[in-house]
Order: structure tokens, then sequence, then C-alpha cells
């Protein structure tokens, strides 16, 4: 995924990297909808970017994992936005 490159850049602050993991998430939702294992590649990369930076990314993290819905109705990475969530925050408070 271009965009993990994009993310390391080393100019690039909280300020960017922000925005860049709302679009990087994005993608792999879009990707896991179109094509389950491409979107399994692409959560793959996001995943191990959230786990390097996971207090950073929290809050965007806790959006996608959709909480306050049932999986039905939640986004296709849910299942795994919960599951790293899970992994890296354990249950939510």
């Amino acid at each position: 995924m271009r965009y993990a490159k994009a993310y390391f850049a080393s100019d690039y602050g909280d300020a960017e990297r922000l925005p860049l993991m709302d679009v990087m998430l994005d993608v792999a939702n879009d990707f896991a909808t179109a094509d389950e294992a491409l979107g399994r590649r692409a959560w793959n990369v996001v995943a191990d970017i959230l786990r390097a930076t996971r207090e950073l990314h929290r809050r965007q993290l806790d959006d996608w994992c959709a909480f306050d819905d049932p999986l039905e109705d939640c986004f296709a990475i849910s299942p795994h936005t919960r599951a790293l969530y899970a992994e890296l925050f354990g249950s939510r408070a």
C-alpha cells in the first residue's frame, strides 16, 4: 500500500499521520469489500502500523470498531479492528 510508505516519511509528524491513517483505514475497508484476499493484505499492513503507533491512533481504531453496532451493520474491517483493539488495549472500557 503506497500510503504506508508515505506514513513513514521522515518529515511527517502526527498532524500528517492522523489523516493519512484515516485514508489507509478507508482504503483497507474498500479493498475488503471488493476482494477478501486483497482486503486482508491491506489490513495486515495497516494493523502493523497501528501496533507500532497504538496510542496515536487509538481513537481512530475505536471509531472503526463501531462497538455500539452489531457486526452485520459495521464496516468490512470492523471484525479485524475489534480484534486488534482487544489485542492492544484489552476490552473496551
